[in-house]
Protein backbone atom coordinates (compact mmCIF):
# COMPACT_ATOMS: atom_id res chain seq x y z
CA UNK A 1 0.00 0.00 0.00
CA UNK A 2 2.86 2.55 1.13
CA UNK A 3 4.69 2.07 -1.92
CA UNK A 4 1.02 2.42 -4.50
CA UNK A 5 1.04 5.71 -3.18
CA UNK A 6 4.56 6.84 -3.11
CA UNK A 7 3.85 5.52 -6.75
CA UNK A 8 0.85 7.84 -7.09
CA UNK A 9 2.63 10.89 -5.83
CA UNK A 10 5.45 10.63 -7.99
CA UNK A 11 3.12 10.08 -11.37
CA UNK A 12 1.77 13.41 -10.08
CA UNK A 13 4.34 15.22 -9.42
CA UNK A 14 5.86 14.47 -13.10
CA UNK A 15 2.41 14.97 -14.43
CA UNK A 16 2.13 18.23 -12.49
CA UNK A 17 5.97 19.30 -13.42
CA UNK A 18 5.60 18.33 -17.15
CA UNK A 19 1.72 20.60 -16.85
CA UNK A 20 3.75 23.94 -15.59
CA UNK A 21 6.30 23.41 -18.61
CA UNK A 22 8.38 26.56 -19.04
CA UNK A 23 7.12 28.79 -21.54
CA UNK A 24 9.46 31.54 -21.71
CA UNK A 25 13.64 30.83 -21.99
CA UNK A 26 16.56 32.75 -23.05
CA UNK A 27 17.58 31.61 -26.77
CA UNK A 28 20.70 29.54 -24.97
CA UNK A 29 18.29 28.18 -22.61
CA UNK A 30 16.36 26.81 -25.71
CA UNK A 31 19.29 25.42 -27.80
CA UNK A 32 20.58 23.67 -24.90
CA UNK A 33 17.31 21.97 -23.99
CA UNK A 34 17.13 21.28 -28.20
CA UNK A 35 13.80 23.05 -28.00
CA UNK A 36 14.41 25.38 -31.37
CA UNK A 37 15.21 22.30 -33.64
CA UNK A 38 11.88 19.92 -31.97
CA UNK A 39 9.60 22.71 -32.47
CA UNK A 40 10.68 23.94 -35.77
CA UNK A 41 9.08 20.63 -37.12
CA UNK A 42 5.62 21.45 -35.34
CA UNK A 43 5.62 24.96 -36.69
CA UNK A 44 5.50 26.68 -39.66
CA UNK A 45 7.15 30.21 -40.06
CA UNK A 46 4.38 32.89 -39.87
CA UNK A 47 5.73 34.31 -43.28
CA UNK A 48 7.46 32.52 -45.89
CA UNK A 49 8.25 33.68 -49.97
CA UNK A 50 6.78 29.95 -50.31
CA UNK A 51 3.83 30.44 -49.99
CA UNK A 52 3.26 26.26 -48.96
CA UNK A 53 5.43 26.44 -46.06
CA UNK A 54 3.79 30.14 -44.45
CA UNK A 55 0.92 30.37 -41.87
CA UNK A 56 0.01 33.69 -43.24
CA UNK A 57 0.52 33.32 -47.29
CA UNK A 58 -0.11 36.43 -49.20
CA UNK A 59 -2.04 39.54 -48.32
CA UNK A 60 -2.64 37.46 -44.37
CA UNK A 61 0.52 38.44 -44.01
CA UNK A 62 0.02 42.09 -43.26
CA UNK A 63 -2.58 41.00 -41.11
CA UNK A 64 -0.35 38.70 -39.16
CA UNK A 65 2.05 41.92 -39.10
CA UNK A 66 -0.68 44.19 -37.45
CA UNK A 67 -1.87 41.56 -34.75
CA UNK A 68 2.15 40.85 -34.15
CA UNK A 69 3.09 44.69 -34.11
CA UNK A 70 -0.10 45.03 -31.50
CA UNK A 71 1.26 42.04 -29.30
CA UNK A 72 4.79 44.36 -28.83
CA UNK A 73 2.58 47.16 -27.36
CA UNK A 74 0.75 44.87 -25.19
CA UNK A 75 3.61 43.59 -24.27
CA UNK A 76 4.92 47.01 -23.48
CA UNK A 77 1.44 48.40 -21.73
CA UNK A 78 2.06 45.04 -19.54
CA UNK A 79 5.77 46.13 -18.42
CA UNK A 80 4.98 49.67 -17.64
CA UNK A 81 1.54 48.49 -15.47
CA UNK A 82 4.06 46.21 -13.55
CA UNK A 83 6.71 49.68 -13.37
CA UNK A 84 9.05 47.34 -15.23
CA UNK A 85 11.96 50.14 -16.73
CA UNK A 86 14.66 48.95 -19.31
CA UNK A 87 16.56 52.26 -18.35
CA UNK A 88 17.41 52.47 -22.06
CA UNK A 89 16.58 52.15 -25.51
CA UNK A 90 17.04 47.54 -25.26
CA UNK A 91 18.04 45.52 -28.09
CA UNK A 92 16.13 41.86 -27.83
CA UNK A 93 15.62 38.91 -30.13
CA UNK A 94 12.60 37.27 -30.07
CA UNK A 95 11.74 33.51 -31.44
CA UNK A 96 7.77 32.91 -30.73
CA UNK A 97 6.01 29.58 -31.05
CA UNK A 98 2.39 30.45 -31.43
CA UNK A 99 -0.68 27.71 -31.27
CA UNK A 100 -3.15 27.86 -34.33
CA UNK A 101 -5.64 29.83 -32.01
CA UNK A 102 -2.77 32.77 -31.68
CA UNK A 103 -2.05 31.81 -28.19
CA UNK A 104 1.77 31.59 -27.68
CA UNK A 105 3.45 28.33 -27.08
CA UNK A 106 7.19 29.29 -26.76
CA UNK A 107 8.48 32.70 -26.21
CA UNK A 108 12.37 32.27 -26.57
CA UNK A 109 14.38 36.12 -26.26
CA UNK A 110 18.11 37.38 -26.30
CA UNK A 111 19.71 40.44 -24.67
CA UNK A 112 22.84 40.93 -24.80
CA UNK A 113 24.63 41.46 -20.85
CA UNK A 114 25.63 44.81 -21.62
CA UNK A 115 22.11 45.97 -22.14
CA UNK A 116 20.64 44.63 -18.94
CA UNK A 117 21.67 43.63 -15.87
CA UNK A 118 20.93 40.18 -14.23
CA UNK A 119 18.58 41.61 -11.60
CA UNK A 120 16.53 43.41 -14.37
CA UNK A 121 16.68 40.71 -16.61
CA UNK A 122 15.06 38.45 -14.19
CA UNK A 123 12.66 40.41 -13.45
CA UNK A 124 11.42 40.87 -17.20
CA UNK A 125 11.34 37.46 -17.50
CA UNK A 126 8.95 37.03 -15.03
CA UNK A 127 7.10 39.61 -16.67
CA UNK A 128 7.58 38.08 -19.61
CA UNK A 129 6.09 34.81 -18.50
CA UNK A 130 2.65 36.35 -17.11
CA UNK A 131 2.20 37.99 -20.33
CA UNK A 132 2.81 34.43 -22.58
CA UNK A 133 0.25 32.65 -20.52
CA UNK A 134 -2.66 34.82 -20.80
CA UNK A 135 -1.96 36.52 -24.26
CA UNK A 136 -3.16 35.52 -27.86
CA UNK A 137 -3.08 37.54 -30.88
CA UNK A 138 -5.54 38.91 -32.62
CA UNK A 139 -5.58 36.63 -35.74
CA UNK A 140 -5.51 32.81 -36.29
CA UNK A 141 -4.18 30.41 -38.28
CA UNK A 142 -4.58 26.92 -39.95
CA UNK A 143 -1.43 25.66 -38.20
CA UNK A 144 0.69 26.21 -35.61
CA UNK A 145 3.49 29.04 -36.37
CA UNK A 146 6.76 30.86 -35.40
CA UNK A 147 8.03 34.21 -35.77
CA UNK A 148 11.63 35.53 -34.87
CA UNK A 149 13.46 38.89 -35.06
CA UNK A 150 14.81 41.88 -32.96
CA UNK A 151 12.48 44.33 -31.38
CA UNK A 152 13.67 47.39 -29.77
CA UNK A 153 12.08 48.23 -26.06
CA UNK A 154 12.06 51.61 -24.96
CA UNK A 155 10.27 52.74 -21.66
CA UNK A 156 7.14 54.51 -21.74
CA UNK A 157 7.44 58.52 -20.75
Amino acid sequence: MKTMKTFLLSIFILLTTLGMGQKTLTMQEARTKGLIKELDKTHYTAMNGDKTQAAFPGKKSEEFLTAYKQMFYDLANHLDKNGFKFGKATKCYNRIYFNSNGTINYYFYSIKPDEIDAANEAKFKKLLGDFVKTYQLKITAAVNFYQAGPVSFTDKE
